[in-house]
């Protein structure tokens, strides 16, 4: 493999001994349990990967992470690279792009096969001392491939969203070569963050290190910047589980995450549409406002929040970046799967006019299933650059993920099996006759019952940091004795075998107020005392970001999509809470007649800036919420996916102010103007 230093890098993934089988990327949490020798060499190999005296070599960690933002170099960045921006531009970024699903595709291979080399090298040091251990130890490192966090694997109560492998307090022990087989704790957790060397303490005025204090990555940075808050990020993300702890009536919505994906992978056909958040324009109504990189945003800021990972430019340097991605591009790969050959569906990296130019790929038109996926080389040919079309099979880079085996799931109908029995929180339809799911339902809708009778004490940080989301002992109580409706089956919500899937649509311009905002959405009071705790509301249904950047950006793609004003969209699905208050009686179907006037009472939404700043909704630039609807139509046969409505409706009634509180004739929005009250979708000029 080409060093980099004297020409190009060739990006050809790892080389599987039989093409149409290779290994599997696997779930993190399933490497750690069920691969313990590939665990104990990802881990030494992440470890040297990292090594932050290596920093000037282009193969290093730190300049690999650079490629997706700053430092805004050229890479490799060495005399032989010729390399000439269009237009000066700065940054290899595809976000809000219709390539940026297959951008990431080789780029992660890349990754993959530097840290496989140190995986093999590892492997093969051991000697005769575990003579017995070495082949096991050969063989697994031939297998290896990078795994994947699934942060939507919701249905075993004890996987948390955030997985405890990647904190920095977790310090994993490992069995080294010439150790005789003795296992020793690592000096740090290299999948907790990455301890920046001289390069990165030196760059762009710390723009990079961001917390020189500490010199390294942070999640969740505490207010003296000099530490992650691991203790709040444990308690933050757990509360986005699902709540399986009946007994403390768990009322978390990581369920959300998974109602996302599960929608966006059955309900997508259009490539473009779920590829990217990028809005399309008036002309293309309501339908697809949600994507994957919707979702992915999402998940940047859930772990960041105001660290590495929420801020685009520097997010690739914290390693839990690779882990996310890693299974961003699992979830293409399925999409892909279902979907068939995506290379013969025509709207696959169809031509677009609405992608600006990155450092060297053009915009416009120009981006489509043949651009140039610049700086990853297809060979040692300069300029000889990947495309989506050459990068639309795993198999290409030597790997599949558990899903996308088609010597196991030969067909669609089987991989839409594997995706029900592996998200089966993820929709109305796949959750009849499941008592573990319906019990899981009804614990919650205790609660809800209760919240509707008396007020329920507002979330602090301190009550957060001690008890997380654990409801207190004398609402527990009262809970228990709360009495719910008992024929409320699930089956009740269809009519002629139909339900309706309600979703929240939002659109925002991208860099909106420094692109620093995200917008919170609940069903009932969003107790508005401390917005930094809204996650803890268990009223809160999900959340939008946009992941945009301020005015001080090194990348120019991202100043262009300023100067244009660009929108994107995200979609959150309400189905699934609306089906919880079902339950408790508080709302008696999913009917327009029955659900537009309990919205139109219960859905807020806030805007939160800066450090949770509760911010006026009408401040940020084309902020627009509204609500559809997607008539769904339930498989007889339990293991087949939903049949969807060609088209969703939009129901302005759920975001539309009362007439008495009109200012003049026409319907006004709710949420200072910023609810969707009818005719056409406004637009940014």
């Amino acid at each position: 493999m080409s060093d980099g230093t004297k020409g190009p890098v060739p990006v050809l993934g790892i080389k599987s001994d039989v093409f149409d089988k290779p290994p599997s990327r696997i779930e993190l949490r399933d490497m750690r349990a069920n691969h313990k020798d590939q665990w104990n060499l990802y881990l030494q190999a992440m470890e040297r990967f990292m090594d932050p005296t290596k920093e000037k070599e282009p193969l290093s960690f730190y300049q690999i992470a650079g490629i997706h933002g700053m430092p805004y170099t050229k890479w490799p960045n060495y005399s032989w690279n010729k390399e000439k921006p269009i237009n000066d531009q700065q940054g290899y970024c595809t976000h809000s792009s219709v390539l940026f699903l297959t951008w990431h595709r080789p780029y992660l291979a890349l990754y993959e096969q530097v840290l496989y080399k140190h995986v093999n090298n590892i492997a093969q040091s051991y000697g005769t001392e575990l003579a017995e251990r070495r082949d096991a130890y050969i063989k697994a490192a031939k297998d290896f491939r990078m795994p994947y966090w699934d942060w939507a694997l919701q249905t075993n109560e004890d996987v948390t969203l955030f997985p405890w492998e990647v904190w920095s307090s977790t310090i994993p022990s490992v069995i080294r070569p010439g150790s005789q087989g003795e296992s020793t704790p690592m000096s740090a957790n290299p999948l907790a963050s990455y301890k920046f060397g001289s390069e990165g303490q030196s760059d762009q005025g710390g723009a990079i290190n961001k917390f020189p204090k500490v010199g390294r990555t942070l999640r969740w940075p505490n207010d003296a910047s000099n530490a992650s808050d691991e203790g709040t990020l444990q308690t933050w993300l757990n509360a986005w589980k699902t709540g399986n702890d009946r007994d403390k009536f768990n009322m978390s919505r990581g369920k959300n995450l998974t109602e996302r994906v599960f929608w966006i992978l059955t309900a997508y056909t259009n490539f473009g549409a779920m590829c990217c958040n990028l809005f399309q324009g008036s002309e293309s109504g309501w339908n697809n406002w949600g994507s994957l990189e919707d979702v992915h945003n999402a998940v940047h800021n859930y772990v960041g929040n105001g660290g590495h990972m929420s801020a685009v430019p520097i997010s690739s340097f914290d390693p839990v970046f690779w882990l996310h991605h890693t299974n961003i591009d699992r979830l293409f790969a399925i999409w892909q799967a279902l979907h068939n050959d995506t290379i013969s569906n025509p709207t696959f990296v169809a031509p677009s006019d609405r992608s600006n130019s990155t450092r060297v790929i053009a915009g416009g038109p120009k981006q489509n299933a043949d651009t140039p996926l610049a700086p990853f080389n297809a060979s040692e040919k300069i300029e000889d650059f990947w495309t989506s079309a050459a990068a639309k099979d795993t198999k290409t880079f030597g790997h599949v993920y558990p899903e996308t085996r088609d010597w196991v799931y030969k067909n669609p109908a089987d991989i839409k099996s594997q995706l029900i029995s592996l998200y089966s929180y993820g929709s109305l339809s796949t959750m009849f006759n499941k008592p573990s799911i319906t019990s899981n339902l009804v614990s919650r809708a205790r609660l809800h019952s209760l919240a509707a009778q008396i007020p329920l004490p507002t979330p602090t940080l301190e009550s957060v940091q001690t008890d997380g989301d654990k409801i207190p002992e004398e609402i527990e109580q009262k809970a228990a004795g709360v009495k719910i409706p008992t024929d409320r089956d699930l089956r009740n919500l269809v009519i002629d075998n139909k339900y309706l899937e309600w979703l929240v649509d939002i659109k925002a311009e991208k860099h909106a107020n420094n692109g620093d905002f995200v917008v919170h959405v609940f069903l009932a009071d969003p107790q508005d005392d401390n917005p930094a705790l809204y996650i803890f509301n268990h009223n809160h249904v999900a959340a939008f970001s946009t992941l945009g950047q301020d005015s001080e950006t090194g990348c120019e793609k991202c100043k262009v999509d300023q100067a244009e004003r660009i929108e994107v969209t995200g979609q959150i699905p309400l189905t699934l809470a609306l089906v919880e208050r079902y339950q408790a009686g508080l709302v008696d179907g999913l009917t327009p007649e029955v659900v537009e006037p309990y919205l139109a009472q219960n859905l807020h939404w806030r805007v939160v800036t800066g450090n949770a700043q509760l911010t006026p909704r009408d401040q940020i630039n084309g902020l627009l919420v509204g609500v559809v609807t997607c008539e769904v139509t339930v498989p007889t046969d339990a293991n087949a996916l939903p049949q969807l409505a060609a088209n969703v409706v939009p129901r302005p009634a759920a975001t539309t102010r009362k007439q008495e509180d009109w200012s003049g004739d026409q319907p006004e929005g709710r949420g200072d103007g910023t609810g969707y009250a009818g005719g056409n979708i406004p637009v940014l000029t």
